[in-house]
This record gives C-alpha cells, structure tokens and sequence, in this order.
C-alpha cells in the first residue's frame, strides 16, 4: 500500500501529463530505491534486475525463480495493468509462482511503471509487439523450458495478455485475472461518469491521459478505438481462463463473459466469483487469495 502510493503520489498530486523526467518524480524514484535495497539485504527469491530488449531501447523489470539446483522450468510472464508496477506485481504474484516452483518474468511494460514514468514508454494497442519482446527474454532463458511458457494480465492486463496470446504461439497458457473486451465502450462510459455514479467506479480519468501520452478526452477515445481484442480472441488457441469478480464496479462481468465467448481456444474456462464467497470486486481485491490461487493451481496443471 505505501509502496503504491509513492508511486502514483505524483499523478494524484498535480493530476497532469508528467515529463518522463525522474527529478519530477521524486516520490517514485524514492520507492525504486527502497525496493532495491530490499533486494540487497534479502533475496531468498532469487529477484534479478533485467532489461529486456523492446524497438531499440529496453523494458525494465526482474526475472524471479526458485532456489535449488539449475532444472529448466516452466515461467509465467505477469503483465500488470494500468497503474500496476513491477515492483507491485511482485507481491500480487510474483512471490507466490515462485514459491510453487515455477519462474516469473515481471516488466514495466509500455505504459506501466518505471517504462512509463521514467522512460517516457506509453503504451500501444498492439500489445504483441512488447509480448513479443517478453517471450523472446524467457525463451532465451537456458533455465526455462520454453515449451512451457505461461502468461497472465492483471486489470487492464486482462486486454494485454489476451491480445500477446493472440498473436504469440508461444503462448502455452493465458489468463486474464480480469477479463476485458474491446477497450473503446469501457473507457467511453468511463469518460461520461466521472464522479462514479451509481455501482459504476471508474479508474481515475487523468491517468489514461498520462498512459497513452494524449491531452484530451478526444485523443484518449480515438486512441481507444484501436485497443480491441473481441475479432483477435477468436485467433487464441492456447489453454485460456478468465476471472472475473461478479461485483467489478470498474469492469462489470458482462465485459468478461464477452471476451470469453470470443476466444477460440477449445480449452477455456471462466470463473465469477460473487460477494457470498468473496473475489467479487475488481481483480478479487476483497479476497485476493482466493482468485490468486485458483489461477495458480490453474497453471500448476497447464504448465506441468
């Protein structure tokens, strides 16, 4: 929670287009130092920074793996969403793959994090083309199996990991820890209710502003009309699975069982979890546990 607040503490406090410009963001620079000290003095989990090679530049992040003798082994690729870090997928997930023996590749990637914050990386609606830069750094791996390479998007990685897997074969398994459609009627009906009306609770508008590099409200819908996965699911034939919180007030469940039905892949499954068990608010936040270990178990089987 502190660690998040730091690294938005600049976006809610001038509610601007930030420079990409890390003496403007002091806060943030402060968390990445704090994080990495970490790393140095306890690094059970074998955290290795990594840069990961993306149109002539690099996506920043940390590749994760058991302890223990040097066995080739499956990964998951964690994309995050949009106001998610690296540094905050680690303890969303990244800790828990580890600890059932499977590596975990974590990145800024664009629009996300230290790539957009400090790179000036903002993010695109081909996302295979980053997912593309990700699965070529693990399969380059001497110990991953490349045969069993996973990937998972959180929030509005929910879009992401579904658009990579779409394009990028590779893919052996993908899921959605909050499933999306076609980004342009979400964020148009973001846009329109602003203050949250009724059960409807928006993600802050300025950020999208910040994410996509754009000024206005125009630019961000025009850019949006691009972001669309429902046509491309039905090219995804990898093991898919969706979880969704019946309850999500910023991504309603109707999103999610529509972008289900477009997947092609034989093997697909998904999951709503409702306010009687828990895991029904977005991404499971009331019962993060919950949804986080039935994706987990999920994988353990796809990936054996």
């Amino acid at each position: 929670s502190a660690f998040f607040r730091a690294c938005n503490y600049y976006t809610y406090s001038e509610r601007l287009l930030p420079p990409a410009d890390e003496k403007k963001i002091p806060a943030y620079k402060r968390a990445l130092e704090c994080f990495s000290a970490a790393i140095a003095c306890r690094n059970e989990l074998n955290l290795e920074r990594v840069e990961v090679p993306y149109e002539g530049r690099s996506l920043p992040g940390y590749f994760v793996k058991p302890s223990g003798p040097p066995v080739r082994r499956p990964a998951i690729i964690f994309v995050g969403g949009l106001d998610s870090t690296k540094e905050s997928q680690y303890f969303m997930a990244a800790k828990q793959i580890v600890e059932r023996g499977m590596a975990c590749l974590i990145v800024d990637t664009p629009g996300i994090g230290e790539a957009l914050r400090l790179r000036g990386i903002h993010s695109r609606p081909d996302y295979e083309v980053p997912g593309k830069a990700l699965v070529d750094y693990v399969e380059a791996r001497p110990d991953i199996d490349s045969r069993r390479i996973g990937l998972v998007g959180l929030s509005m990685g929910g879009y992401y990991a579904p658009r990579i897997a779409a394009f990028e074969k590779r893919i052996a398994a993908c899921a959605a820890w909050a499933g999306h459609g076609d980004y342009y009627p979400i964020w148009l009906e973001r846009l329109r209710k602003r203050d949250g009306i009724g059960r409807f609770r928006p993600s802050p508008r300025f950020q999208i502003f910040w994410v996509l590099g754009v000024q206005t409200e125009d630019e961000v819908l025009e850019k949006m009309k691009k972001f669309t996965i429902e046509k491309e699911a039905a090219q995804i034939t990898c093991p898919f699975l969706i979880t969704h919180g019946g309850g999500d007030r910023q991504t309603p469940a109707h999103e999610a069982e529509k972008l289900f039905r477009a997947v092609g892949a034989e093997d697909k499954s998904i999951r709503i979890f409702t306010a009687e068990e828990g895991g029904c608010e977005h991404c499971h936040f009331d019962n993060i546990e919950l949804g986080r270990s039935y994706i987990l178990d999920w994988f353990e089987k796809k990936l054996a």
